[in-house]
């Protein structure tokens, strides 16, 4: 669950400067057996700017956050039982780069992109506490990855008036005489991403009390992938509710997500 509030205005000769705010609150559940919930809240701030050049719209985003884990496990091996609570907080750095067009002014729509994503993570030092007193400790972490991403996406647009006005990632149409005009966009995006630089997730730990350490490595690797994505989105220029489901295939792993936002334009 999150929230994002931005202010944007035409600055500098570019069509549109903004900053804005994010929060969000999530509760995961960790696939290792037995009961290990994670939750997870973040609170970050950033910068965004969009410039219509042609036909090609080109976006960029900055933000950083911090970012606070909670966590816990219930591991039982053989004789052992313990129960395992912990938090840790970090700071994330995210930045992003998309250049998209439209093709089409009738209902159909096509929007071919190209996008580059970085993102960080800092991860502070904690120390768990078990049970049974068998308390891990873990030391400071940082992690990166670099991606670049096509694909294209296909829509069926429908606007109240059957007019050919553009409303995708590539053009806006917000003025008085539209703004108010009900319109529903069903979209199917596919893409490929692939990773160009990554620094894998790696820690030292030990148990509070112990001289012994050892290193703790992420099993996953950054891999590319193909995304396949559905949305429906409903709304105006002022009020928008989308729900979409998206999926991300590499040949190790697979992940898909389904989500909901609703978006308000003062």
């Amino acid at each position: 669950l999150g929230i994002a509030l931005g202010y944007d205005r035409s600055l500098l000769g570019i069509d549109a400067i903004g900053i804005m705010g994010t929060m969000s609150d999530g509760k995961f559940e960790e696939k290792t057996g037995g009961e290990n919930p994670v939750t997870m809240k973040s609170l970050g701030v950033g910068v965004y700017a969009t410039e219509q050049i042609g036909r090609v719209n080109l976006q960029a985003v900055g933000q950083i956050a911090k970012v606070d884990h909670s966590s816990y496990r219930e591991i039982e091996f053989d004789e052992y039982v313990s129960e395992v609570s912990g938090t840790w907080d970090g700071m994330t750095t995210a930045a992003s780069l998309l250049a998209s067009t439209e093709f089409g002014s009738g209902a159909f729509r096509m929007t071919p992109s190209i996008g580059l994503d970085y993102f960080k993570l800092d991860q502070d030092g904690y120390s768990e506490t078990a049970s049974n007193g068998l308390n891990l400790w873990v030391s400071d972490a940082s992690t990166d990855r670099v991606t670049a991403d096509a694909g294209i996406g296909f829509a069926y647009v429908w606007r109240e008036g059957a007019d050919s006005s553009r409303t995708g990632p590539a053009y806006t149409s917000y003025n008085n005489s539209n703004r108010y005009r009900p319109m529903v966009r069903a979209g199917l995006d596919i893409g490929y991403r692939s990773t160009l630089s990554s620094t894998p997730y790696e820690v030292d730990a030990g148990f509070v009390g112990y001289e012994d350490r050892f290193t703790l490595s992420a099993t996953e690797v950054f891999e590319d992938a193909a995304t396949v994505g559905l949305s429906l989105l409903a709304g105006s220029e002022l009020l928008k509710i989308r729900f979409g489901v998206d999926g991300e295939f590499s040949t190790d792993s697979t992940a898909l997500t389904a989500n909901a936002a609703v978006k308000l334009r003062f």
